[in-house]
């Protein structure tokens, strides 16, 4: 089996998401080396599994120290994860830039429907400082496959940006304003939108270290607030990952066709927990198939339906990552 067949084989509604995972699965075994040798390290040579329990999560600390490949390739773009010249950031190699964007496309048009029936803003100041991050590369093509197919972003005009949603408003648009929780604050202390109906905020985690942590849906209705009657939203994505998975209602985020999760004991990752146990939060990403599907994060979790987790924060002593100063 081939890269490309997998391609197809993920898209393919007739299989299950379990059934695509096992084939994934043979595939990076055997192509990916770093990947082999941690599963004939943790199972045994040639292990065989029968479910999407048995598979091995590969520790998502490693990306910081090894190239993640499965198969020989050269990559197009490299996406890098933010933090700080102390920190040794995550690094995922990217073979086809436009199978990530089209696999984001794939999971925000499934929730949301066509990228062209909205207008789309960014306030992401971070990130701006790393050309490099996975979330602006997806925005962008957000952008400019939307209505307008104009880059609109607004890294620290405050004014700009609260005009640009005024005139969207009266022009009854979709508009969709992604943006870090810190600087979302930062914006509704100043200013407020009344009935703005057809906007939606997501945040995408991110909070400066001297702020004071608070829940998801503590921020959801603290931004409420200064956006009125928006929709608000949270993305959860990682720099390891192709696959986003989206909240809207402060608490669940909707587990989708390229992306699952197992909640796993954090202190045994080989025992995964029923729905309402806390623990670590082990992610199949189907459509990292030229990396690694396979990843235990250190995010903690729990399940609250089959198709709806919550995320909860970090595993204590893990490196903080810019999406999970938010607790």
């Amino acid at each position: 089996m081939t890269s490309l067949s997998l391609r197809n084989t993920i898209t393919n509604s007739d299989l299950s998401f379990e059934d695509k995972a096992l084939l994934v699965y043979q595939y990076q075994y055997q192509n990916n080396p770093a990947y082999r040798k941690f599963v004939d390290l943790v199972r045994y040579n040639d292990f065989q599994p029968q479910h999407v329990e048995d598979i091995p999560f590969f520790p998502i600390s490693l990306f910081k120290d090894i190239s993640v490949k499965s198969g020989s390739w050269e990559s197009e773009v490299v996406f890098t994860s933010s933090g700080t010249t102390q920190v040794t950031r995550s690094q995922h190699n990217v073979k086809d830039g436009q199978w990530y964007l089209d696999n984001a496309q794939h999971i925000w048009e499934k929730r949301f429907g066509s990228l062209s029936d909205y207008v789309f803003l960014s306030l992401l100041p971070n990130y701006h400082d790393n050309p490099s991050s996975s979330l602006l590369y997806m925005i962008r093509h957000f952008m400019l496959h939307s209505q307008l197919g104009q880059e609109l972003y607004f890294v620290a005009d405050h004014q700009s940006l609260y005009d640009a949603i005024e005139v969207h408003k009266k022009e009854s648009r979709r508009v969709v304003l992604f943006g870090v929780s810190f600087a979302l604050l930062d914006y509704v202390a100043r200013y407020q939108h009344l009935n703005v109906g057809r906007l939606m905020v997501v945040e995408t985690g991110g909070m400066k270290k001297n702020r004071r942590e608070i829940t998801r849906r503590g921020l959801h209705d603290m931004l409420k607030a200064g956006f009125g009657k928006a929709v608000i939203a949270s993305e959860y994505g990682m720099t390891e990952c192709f696959s986003q998975l989206y909240c809207t209602d402060g608490t669940n985020f909707a587990l989708n066709d390229r992306m699952q999760v197992l909640i796993s004991d954090p202190t045994d990752p080989g025992t995964f927990l029923s729905i309402k146990k806390r623990g670590r939060i082990n992610i199949i990403d189907l459509a990292n198939i030229d990396t690694l599907s396979f990843i235990a994060t250190d995010d903690l979790g729990q399940a609250n339906s089959k198709s709806e987790v919550e995320i909860l924060g970090r595993l204590d002593a893990s490196d903080l990552r810019g999406c999970n100063y938010l607790i």
